[in-house]
C-alpha cells in the first residue's frame, strides 16, 4: 500500500461522492481509504478502491484521524474532509 487516505467523517451523505472522486484518480500507486466517524449510514457499494469504515462516536476530527492512523496500512498518510 503506497498511501492511506483518512477521512474523519461527520457528513456521511458526502462520502459516496468523495469515494467516487477518489475512484477515478489515475497513477501508478495503490491507496486505501479509511472512513472514521459516523459510518453507520454508509452503504457498501461497488467501488473499485479499497475502503474501510471505522465507527467512532467522538465528534472531534482529530480523535477520528488518530483512529485512522492506528489502522492505516501505509506509512504515507493523507487526510481529506468529507
Amino acid at each position: 500500500m503506497d498511501l492511506s487516505i483518512i477521512i474523519a467523517c461527520s457528513r456521511p451523505s458526502s462520502i459516496r461522492d468523495c469515494l467516487r472522486s477518489l475512484e477515478i484518480q489515475s497513477g501508478n500507486f495503490q491507496f486505501e481509504v479509511l472512513i472514521v466517524g459516523l459510518v453507520e449510514k454508509i452503504r457498501d457499494e461497488n467501488f473499485q478502491l479499497e475502503w474501510r469504515a471505522l465507527a467512532c462516536k467522538e465528534p472531534h476530527p482529530n480523535v477520528r484521524r488518530n483512529i485512522g492512523l492506528e489502522n492505516a496500512k501505509s506509512q504515507m498518510i493523507a487526510f481529506l474532509d468529507d
